[in-house]
């Protein structure tokens, strides 16, 4: 049994890549239509682009598994617990992996000895700001953004009526 990893409230659901990309594929229809609609700009690719914000349900952002933040994480839950050097890689989107990756990311947004201590900063707060939006691809898939995405799903979790926005 791995110890060294949170316990958490959230629930993973994986939603499918067909279902994720239809609720995205609506929300940027809204979004194109919508004459307050607010971008943010991202480097993709050496390229300034500006991006899309949308509000999108919780349960439908994936956690990208080629994580360079929790990839010594990964290798030693792979160690420690006998699974094979692809148990991630090759696994993007199993619920399983999604759920031992949200424990990762959780752990890492609590660390207390980082410069940002992610969860902390959204608890106190209480508000995720529009312009430090979670970038994902067209699958759902997190680009950048996975630690703070599990950070608000756990606070979210614990209290909906405090953490709603």
């Amino acid at each position: 049994m791995i110890t060294y990893l949170p316990e958490t409230e959230y629930k993973i659901q994986l939603k499918s890549r067909q279902d994720r990309q239809r609720v995205i594929r609506d929300k940027l229809k809204a979004h194109q239509k919508d004459s307050k609609k607010h971008e943010q700009r991202y480097f993709i690719q050496g390229e300034l682009r500006m991006c899309p914000v949308i509000d999108l349900p919780i349960h439908i952002p994936t956690y990208h598994l080629n994580n360079g933040r929790t990839r010594a994480e990964q290798a030693k839950y792979m160690h420690e617990s006998n699974k094979p050097k692809n148990f991630f890689a090759a696994h993007q989107e199993d619920l399983n992996q999604q759920k031992i990756q949200h424990k990762i990311l959780v752990k890492a947004a609590s660390d207390t000895s980082a410069k940002s201590n992610i969860f902390k900063e959204l608890k106190r707060t209480k508000i995720f700001k529009k312009d430090e939006a979670i970038l994902i691809d067209r699958h759902g898939m997190v680009i950048n953004g996975n630690r703070r995405l599990s950070s608000v799903r756990e606070l979210y979790q614990s209290d909906e009526k405090i953490y709603k926005n």
